[in-house]
This record gives structure tokens, sequence and C-alpha cells, in this order.
């Protein structure tokens, strides 16, 4: 029995010393000299994080509120943590202790590995597979944006249709717990715009199934396939109840809910197409898939002393350190986009993708053909108006995204998912017309990548940023460098296609031992798909403790700050708010950096603050200090203004409103439109600005007095108040959040109330009180119960099914 399970495990577990052994060598600055990757998105998660760390550390509690970036938000995106959520520990358990980030790419391979083994493959062509969706260009390129979560999303989309695949080969327990399990990581990686592209992926596949078993009467066995992978989706969401239901409660509120300003949104929801469609492939991007450098490769590529560009800068007098930091960062990208990195997956895998269409199915050709060509008719965005359009007004949800070059992730899996499905299947194949299909192949692949080697000379490689550059002579030293890489990528694919061709030929003739022959198709992708990363996992890449970088070290700035500060007073850094959250780090932060800001307090942004802190920052320029005509700023409570990182460049603004104060006048509105509009006409500190649609204040305010903070914590503010002459209103300078936060008199429940279009407020009856909001949503505490349950579910069906198919084996055997 034990020479039994060896023979079964024994390829399996050197896949997975492969895949391990591959990742060292890709990332090997991390495990030689323990560094990481300090990607940038990562830095700001951490200075948006800290408070809510910090606050756990202290507590054992968790922060669901951070009042630490825009003036206070929901901390759901930014680490909070479930109890009983089982399947952090399931996925500490599978990346085998491989430190993060590069354990995402050996998650994507394993769970690439395994839904291809699920499709038949043998182990080794598995494996292949693996390693190029794995280190596909959109996964390495992702991580060293710091876009983790994304991709961490991506690596189990492959286990989710390994489950799909087997629960249609009625494989029916095994196929719920592994779709259950895949699905349910997959929504723990916190990206929904990549689980609804896994969302399209199964739905096409489901449709091709679909056919097949209407075609060949067998609809009664799809239902009840279709009803197992509708339990296992009702299982995984439920292991991720409590995440869902606080990200969806909080979409509605956000950047990607309702607009409410009619002037400027007409009442539609998600995201202005403008926006979302800001990074489009140009109509021939998607061949980067293939010949990385076709436009040039990333926005800004390093190039050597030897290139046109090195021997121009020479000629220009450059020369030493000052010519090798002008060639660090040169604009070889021509294509569309302001910014961007190719997505690679392969220069060799068009031979093999031509097999695939050749070996494939029906089935298969029609639903992954469908799947590439959507993937990329959407990733062209505003290059592709017509149809983009229509889908981004029209499909539900689809307009919550941005950068659809995100969709090109689909195209990848369908392309590499056929691709090795015909290799497999030519190295079998039995009607011996291996020959045929593989002159058929290079053929194909072969004249393609001739065409774009001849066609490479008709081409005038100018980009966009050619006109700001200025200078005749770089433009043209840099378009020269353009068709050089160009055609070093052409002449690299058709290297290793005919490389790729002589192996498999000699494979069919038996021209050599047919290990050492599979062992070197194995070896050229692995080549080619490392070679490609390397071309940005570069040294450089790599840094030291990045969390203590300068960005999160207190500048003598922030120490005269945090030395004169007290709890609420807000902090404005005049260099970049709205998209640093190094300032959070230390302060209560007027801005921030988030991709899904609350939609209002991005309206504050727009209408007022930006305009504000411009006025702010054209006094000072003349030697003007005063703050008075900034009222959406003070009644933020901002106390203290970063000008640079100098002592002496903090600003202390005397005229903020506040914490807390007392009005007893208020101007009723109708609109949001008015709300917003009224901020500059009325005077904050005295007069309160209500929606009387959406807020009645029918008492009588007349008092007056004040209204002190007395305890601040993420989850939980508390006043003492003063009031004599009547009710009065209390002006919260605390950001208006409707779903979670209740308020108290006394130990008596109270409204609360928005007022100035985002902040909150308290009808106060005269005298003495404490008034205390505590945040405590339902989305969160009842989440987390039902989070609890569904776990423990998925990982016991999970392990049962894996019993059961083990004891099964062993019978038959």
């Amino acid at each position: 029995m034990i020479s039994k399970l060896w023979s079964i495990l024994k390829p399996h577990l050197f896949a997975l010393l492969g895949f391990v052994a591959i990742v060292i060598i890709a990332f090997l600055p991390m495990f030689s000299k323990g560094l990481t990757i300090s990607a940038h998105d990562i830095m700001q998660a951490k200075g948006a994080s800290h408070q809510l760390s910090e606050y756990r550390e202290l507590t054992g509690e968790q922060a669901l509120w951070m009042f630490n970036m825009f003036s206070g938000m929901p901390a759901y995106l930014n680490g909070v943590r479930f109890s009983g959520d089982f399947l952090d520990d399931v996925q500490k358990l599978l990346h085998l202790g491989i430190p993060r980030p590069a354990q995402i790419i050996f998650l994507t391979c394993l769970s690439f590995y395994l839904m291809l083994l699920a499709f038949r493959v043998r182990p080794w062509v598995a494996f292949i597979g693996a390693l190029i969706f794995g280190f596909n260009g959109f996964n390495v390129i992702g991580i060293i944006a710091g876009h983790n979560a994304k991709i961490q999303a991506v690596a189990y989309m492959p286990l989710v249709i390994a489950g799909m695949k087997l629960t249609f080969d009625k494989k029916w327990l095994l196929g719920l717990s592994v779709f259950a399990l895949g699905l349910g990581l997959n929504l723990h990686a916190d990206h929904l715009q990549i689980t609804y592209y896994l969302l399209i992926i199964t739905i096409l596949y489901g449709i091709a199934e679909f056919v097949v078993a209407l075609r060949e009467k067998h609809a009664p066995v799809f239902l009840k396939s279709a009803g197992v992978l509708v339990l296992g989706a009702v299982l995984a969401v439920g292991a991720n109840f409590g995440k869902l239901w606080t990200v969806i409660e909080y979409s509605e509120h956000s950047t990607r809910g309702q607009k409410e300003l009619t002037k400027v949104s007409e009442n539609k929801t998600g995201l202005d197409k403008s926006y979302a469609f800001q990074y489009s492939n140009g109509i021939f991007e998607p061949l980067v898939m293939f010949i990385p450098n076709v436009l040039g490769g990333a926005s800004s590529t390093p190039l050597d002393r030897d290139s046109n560009v090195g021997n121009a800068l020479r000629n220009a007098g450059y020369n030493g350190a000052q010519l090798d930091q002008q060639l660090q960062n040169i604009p070889t990208y021509w294509g569309d986009q302001p910014l961007t990195a190719p997505y690679y997956l392969s220069s060799a895998l068009l031979l093999i993708l031509v097999l695939g269409f050749l070996y494939a199915s029906k089935k298969e050709r029609y639903w992954i053909s469908v799947l590439v060509c959507l993937a990329i008719v959407l990733s062209w965005g505003s290059n592709f108006a017509g149809f983009n359009d229509f889908v981004f007004d029209t499909v539900p949800g689809y307009n919550k995204f941005r950068s659809v070059t995100f969709t090109i992730i689909m195209a990848m899996f369908g392309l590499v998912l056929i691709s090795i499905l015909g290799l497999d299947r030519f190295i079998s194949d039995e009607n011996k017309n291996q020959f045929k299909k593989l002159k058929t192949a290079f053929t194909i692949s072969g004249g393609f990548v001739l065409f774009l080697l001849i066609f490479s000379a008709f081409l005038g490689y100018k980009g966009a940023i050619d006109q700001r550059i200025g200078a005749d002579w770089f433009v043209e030293a840099l378009r020269d460098d353009r068709a050089a890489l160009f055609r070093q990528d052409i002449w690299r694919s058709i290297i290793l296609i005919l490389v790729l061709v002589g192996l498999l030929w000699a494979l069919i003739k038996e021209k050599f031992n047919q290990t050492a022959l599979l062992a070197a198709v194995l070896l050229l992708f692995t080549f080619d798909v490392v070679g490609l990363s390397k071309r940005f996992l570069k040294d450089n890449v790599f840094k030291r403790k990045p969390a203590n970088e300068l960005a999160f070290q207190a500048t003598p700035a922030d120490q005269v700050i945090m030395n004169e500060s007290k709890p609420a007073q807000r902090v404005l850094n005049l260099q970049n708010p709205f998209n640093d959250a190094g300032t959070s780090f230390f302060h209560e932060s007027i801005g921030g950096y988030h991709g899904a800001k609350m939609m209002r307090y991005q309206d504050l942004i727009e209408h007022h603050l930006s305009n504000e802190i411009a006025s702010v920052i054209s006094g000072l320029q003349e030697g003007e200090r005063t703050f008075d005509n900034i009222p959406a700023l003070n009644m933020l409570n901002t106390r203290f203004l970063k000008a640079g990182e100098g002592k002496n460049a903090v600003l202390e603004n005397k005229k903020a409103y506040g914490e807390a104060w007392i009005v007893n006048d208020i101007k009723k509105v109708q609109t949001p439109d008015e709300e917003i509009a009224n901020l500059d006409e009325v005077n904050l500190k005295e007069t309160a600005i209500i929606n009387a649609t959406q807020f009645d204040v029918s008492q009588n305010l007349s008092g007056s007095g004040s209204i002190t903070l007395v305890d601040k914590t993420p989850n939980m503010v508390k006043y003492k108040t003063s009031t004599q002459g009547g009710n009065s209103l209390g002006v919260l300078s605390e950001i208006y959040y409707p779903e979670g936060w209740t308020a108290t008199i006394d130990g008596q429940e109270a409204s609360i109330i928005r007022v100035n279009y985002v902040l909150r407020a308290i009808v106060l009856p005269s005298g003495e009180h404490e008034v205390t909001l505590s945040f405590e949503p339902n989305s969160y505490y009842v989440g987390a119960k039902v989070t609890l349950v569904f776990n423990i579910l998925v990982l016991l069906l999970f392990l049962g099914a894996i019993s059961f198919e083990t004891r099964k084996y062993f019978k038959q055997a």
C-alpha cells in the first residue's frame, strides 16, 4: 500500500518541489538576503492600516472604523479580521511557509497544476502550464506594484474551475468540496473585481457544458451538477459572509455606489466611465502576451550604454554616473496607455496554442474562444467604445470596477488552458497525426511571428510622450531603441519556437530518450517564462524592511505635530494629500490613499477641499497665513498643515472649529446639490445645513453651551456636554456613516443626523450629559458568526471528500 501511495504521489511531490525551487530562483533576494518587495501600494496599505494594527495589538479587538484616513471611514477593506475565519489558516498551510509575496506565485502555480490534473493532463505537462500561468506578467508585475490581493484572487481561479470540472465529470462530492474551498479562498482574497471575472469564466464554461448536455440528452445529469455547484457557491459565500456583507454594505456609500449629486452624475451608479476606462489596451496591445516588447515594454525601461539612446546621450555630453542615471527610466512604451507594463505569457506559447485549437473538442474550442475574444475586447475599453460603453452601461456590476485592462487575465487563463490541453493530446496522439498537426502549428505560429518581423520595418514607433520630450536627437534615438526592442523579442520568439518544434519533432520520431526530450521541453518553457519574469524582478525591486523606509519615519514636522496635537485634531499634508497614506501612519489625516473612498467625502474633495487647498497654497506663496476662507477644512478640524518635512514646515490653524461645537441655527435644504453648495454660503460654525427630506429636526433649538471630546477609539467616541437655555444641536467633526453607528445620551438612545453634507450631529437637551457614539455594525458581528459556521462546514466537507476518495481508490486498487 505504501509503495502504491508513493507511486501516486511521487510526480506531484516532484512538481511541488519544482515550484518551490523555481520560485526561490525567481525571488532569490527574498530567500538569500531576507529582502522583500517594496511596492508602492503595499507601503500605502501599511500607512493606512497602521492604526488598526496598533489597536488590535493593544486591545485584542478589531478596529472597525479608521479615523486616520479621509477624516474617518469604515476599515473593512483595510485588514479587518473575522473570528472563525479559518480560510486564512488554510492558506498559510498551502503556501508552505514561503514568504509573501513570492508565496502568491507559488499558490497560483499549485492551483493551476491541480486544475490541469482535474482535466486529466499528465503531471509534467501540467507543470509547464502551471509555470506559464503562475509567472505570467499580470501576476509578476501586479505583485511588484503591490496588488497582492488581486493576484491572490487570481491564484485561486483555477481551483474553482477544477471543482467545476470534477463536478461535471460526476465526481460530485470531490467537485463540491474543491469548488467550495477554491471559491471560498478566492473571495477571501478581498478582490471582487477578479471574482467578477471568475464568474464570467464559470458562466461560459457552464453554458458549454449545458449545450453538450442538451445535445447528448444528459440534461438531468447537468442539472444535478449545477445544483452541486450552487451548493458549493452558497458554502463559499457563507464562509466569507462577514467580509462580503460589510464590503457590499460599504460599497453603496462609496465611490462605487449611487452618486447623489445630480448635476454631475445624473443619479448613475458605479464609477465614471472616463475613470474606469482611463487604462485601456490599444488594439494590438494583447500581442504583449507573446511578444512583450511589441510596444516597447513598460512605460519606463532601463537601457544600457550601448543602446541608441545611450550613444545619443554620450554625444550630448552625458557620461559616467550621470549617463547611467539617465538610462534607468527611458520611456520606451509607445502604446495608448498613460502607464503600463506588458502582461506577457510566453514567447514559445504560440506554437502549442495552435496545437491546442487543433486538438480541442468543439466544446473547448467554442467556450475558450469566446472567453479569450471577450476578454481582449473588454480590455480595449475606450479603444472599442461602442461595445464597451454598452457593457459598462448595461451589465450589472461591471461599472463598479476600473482598469479594464485587468480583463486580460481571463484571456490569459483560457489561452494557457487550451494550449496545455493541446500539448498533452499531441504527445499521446494515437492517430499518428502528430507530424501533420505539428507542421500546421509551426506554419501558423512561425508565419505569424515572421509577419511581425517584416511588419516591424514599416512602423513609426511614435509615442504620445515624444512631444513632451522636445529634443529631436533624443526622440530619434528612442524610436530606434523601440524598434530594436520589438525585433529582439520577435527573434527570441522565433528561436524558442524553432527549438520547441525540433524537440517535439524528435519526440515524434523517437530520435532520443523520451524522458530527456520531455525534460528539455520543460526546461525550455522554464527558461522562457522565468526569463521574462526576471526582466521585472530585478535586484532594485527588493528592499530591506520597507516599513522602515523614509515614508514611515517620523520627520521633524511629524514630531512637532505629535507633540502638540490632541485627539480629533486633523492634519492636512499639502503635498498630494489624497493619494498618500504616509500622513495617516502618524496622524488623523484629511487625506489618505484608498481605491474606494466614501462617495460624499469624494464629492467634498472635488467641490470644496481641492479648491480650499489650492487657496491655502496660493496664500502661502504670497506670504499669507490666514485660514478664514476654508470652511470645509475648518469644519473637519484641520488643526495642522504640513508644507514639507522640516520643523518649520508645520502650520497651525487656530481657526479650525474643533472636535465639536454647538449651533442653534439650521438651514434646511431639499437636495444633495443644495447641501454641498451651501457650504460656502453660511457660517458653518453657527449654522448647520440639513437635508430636510431625509432628517427631521423639529425641536426648537435655542440653547447654547459647550461640547467636549473626552475619549476616542476606532469604535467609540465620547463627549461631555454642558448647555443651557433649551435644546441645541451638537455638530461633531466626525464623518457621517449611516450603517452601524449608534448614539446614546446618558445611556438613552439618540438619533444621529447628517449635517454639512458629511458630518454627524445630535440634538442635545439642556444640562450636563454624556454622549457616546459606538460603531457596532451587524454586518460585522452577525457576519462573524455566520462566517464561523460556514468555515467549519467547508473544511469538514473538504476533509471528508479527500478521505472518501482515498478510501474508494484503495478499495478499487
